[in-house]
């Protein structure tokens, strides 16, 4: 890791406990009841999610076991592959049923329906104002401008392959290597604009695209760390904004 990297990170990490924002994590020893057990002592639970108390509902935890020995711990893939079993599909008809609508789908989290959500229906021209205390999976949906998949291509006008996902970001937000890796390319590249790839072992890399500028120092066949500044948004390129290709 960069001593620049590390500073900066240290001068975040202040300017956040300086503001009362720092937070940390409680361990909790026992069930998520109305009475939970930290470091050995009892307390009463006021803020959980577990409303209903459907986490400790002995029918549900019961039937859990059940399912489990049938179908497993997990999926072993997304749902748009190999994931999508019998429960989701039984789960989904009858929260369509209940709330009287042709179709549902079910997200691991309130956060991820969120990011879904908004990235899937908003659209070119469209416009979303947020409030900056707003909870931040709906900055952050909001953020996702683009998913992957075909699209309709907001310039060329015609269905097209979109593989990438798209960051809206005001111009100049600094941009991190997602990984240590080798820069293969470094240049204006195309409709890509100021492009930077960066290959991590045999099997993996990460392109970034539609860059305002590169960092100091970054050019073709360097080595850069994980969470290194690499360059910066910018709309270069075939772009309608600032915004960050992935």
């Amino acid at each position: 890791m960069s001593n620049k990297f590390q500073e900066w990170i240290s001068s975040e990490l202040k300017e956040i406990k300086k503001n009362n924002l720092h937070r940390t994590l409680t361990e909790i020893d026992s069930s998520m009841s109305p009475e939970i057990i930290i470091n050995k002592k009892k307390y009463i639970q006021f803020a959980s999610n577990n409303y209903l108390g459907l986490t400790i509902n002995s029918e549900i935890k019961n039937h859990s076991i059940r399912s489990i020995n049938k179908f497993g711990t997990g999926t072993g893939g997304s749902r748009l592959v190999t994931g999508t079993s019998s429960l989701h599909c039984d789960l989904e008809n009858v929260i369509a049923k209940f709330k009287k609508t042709q179709d549902s789908i079910v997200f691991s989290s309130g956060y991820l329906a969120n990011i879904g959500t908004i990235s899937s229906i908003m659209k070119k021209d469209d416009f979303i104002f947020s409030d900056e205390l707003n909870h931040a999976s709906l900055i952050d949906g909001a953020r996702l401008s683009s998913g992957f998949g075909k699209r309709r291509h907001p310039i060329l006008g015609y269905n097209k392959m979109h593989r990438g996902i798209d960051f809206a970001a005001k111009r100049g937000t600094p941009i991190y290597a997602a990984g240590d890796g080798i820069i293969e390319r470094a240049n204006f590249y195309g409709a890509y604009g100021r492009y930077i790839r960066i290959r991590h072992n045999s099997q993996y890399e990460t392109a970034y695209a539609h860059l305002s500028k590169f960092a100091r120092g970054v050019k073709r066949n360097i080595k850069v760390k994980q969470g290194q500044v690499i360059g910066y948004v910018g709309t270069s390129g075939r772009s309608t904004g600032p915004h960050l290709h992935y």
